[in-house]
């Protein structure tokens, strides 16, 4: 596809990765000459990128987790007459949303579709840590089961009757709070914005306005904002600090809102009984004290939160329909910037 003439009937848009499931692609073909990675490679790489901007491009499909689209790369999207930048996932901190808009580029994510998967992955790291399956995975798989079983052996916590604090209470925070409720946990939030009252009691939830008050009283902490210069590193140590002792802490959300040297020190003081990680301040690299600590106090993924073929399906389509609806001339359906 990348040697045939230029279909001029057609705008040309760039899918910067491999979908999971390409069969998606057949229903808007017929509007749009989609442009794949060249090989099966999962993400085009930048030089690929590049390229293809160069020849022209009416809109863009990308994750931004790996290149960001700041101002060098908006300036690449302006030359190459792009319209739009459907940002693949909910987190949008990877694009310079101002820059776009000030030069008539859209900015759109994928709200909603996100949401179930990424509440289920922080649900199943508040058991893993609760049961201690990780440790239990690793202690069969050593050949350590040999000896009679003593009475505190693995012993674990039941979620019932805790108080989970969630911390950012958007779509993804809102699907927690439903599984959790699920478990008899007693859910209280922290949110730039209250909710209304109503919906507050539909989910059964309690409001702080103070996220050091709700820190005192939480047995555990599911971090679900998003990451801007207000929210990086809004786990640092004064929040630490504010903790119960042997609380867990989940993050799957962004990993620069929490700064790994003051959840070190927390987990190394007995304030974090134990922590469960999708996302890392500077990933793919882990910070070194993370790598020595036994499963038992740390819970490492390499940032899979969405990483599902129904969900990575559903945010490709909502790109595509979001491209779509630009390049008909009509608003976005899942805007992020404006102009």
């Amino acid at each position: 596809s990348h040697n045939k003439p230029r279909n001029m009937s057609k705008p040309r848009v760039i899918i910067s990765f491999q979908p999971a499931d390409v069969s998606i692609l057949d229903r808007y073909r017929e509007y749009m000459d989609l442009v794949l990675p060249h090989n099966a490679a999962d993400l085009m790489p930048p030089q690929e990128l590049e390229e293809q901007l160069k020849q022209g491009a009416q809109a863009l499909v990308h994750c931004t987790i790996k290149v960001k689209m700041n101002d060098e790369w908006l300036s690449r999207c302006f030359a190459a007459w792009v319209k739009i930048i459907a940002n693949h996932g909910a987190g949008y901190d990877g694009v310079d949303t101002e820059t776009a808009a000030e030069r008539k580029i859209h900015v759109t994510n994928t709200p909603g579709a996100v949401s179930a998967p990424t509440a289920d992955l922080a649900m199943a790291l508040l058991l893993a840590m609760s049961r201690r399956i990780v440790e239990g995975h690793e202690y069969v798989r050593g050949g350590q089961w040999k000896e009679k079983r003593l009475n505190d052996f693995m012993m674990g916590t039941d979620p019932a009757g805790k108080i989970l604090a969630i911390v950012g209470l958007g779509g993804i925070g809102k699907a927690v709070t439903k599984r959790a409720r699920a478990f008899d946990m007693n859910v209280v939030y922290y949110n730039r914005n209250r909710l209304p009252e109503e919906e507050e009691k539909e989910l059964g939830v309690t409001y702080y306005p103070s996220l050091d008050d709700m820190l005192r009283v939480a047995d555990y902490i599911s971090v679900h904002c998003p990451l801007s210069p207000q929210t990086k590193y809004m786990f640092d140590k004064p929040q630490f600090s504010q903790m119960k002792d042997g609380v867990f802490f989940i993050n799957t959300a962004r990993g620069p809102l929490v700064r790994d040297e003051a959840l070190l020190e927390a987990i190394h003081s007995g304030k974090v009984r134990t922590a469960a990680l999708d996302v890392h301040e500077n990933e793919p690299e882990i910070a070194a004290g993370y790598m020595t600590l036994p499963s038992e106090r740390i819970i490492l993924l390499p940032h899979v939160g969405t990483q599902t073929v129904e969900s990575r399906t559903k945010m490709l389509a909502l790109c595509l329909d979001n491209v779509q609806e630009v390049l008909q001339g009509r608003k976005p359906l899942t805007p992020v910037n404006s102009f």
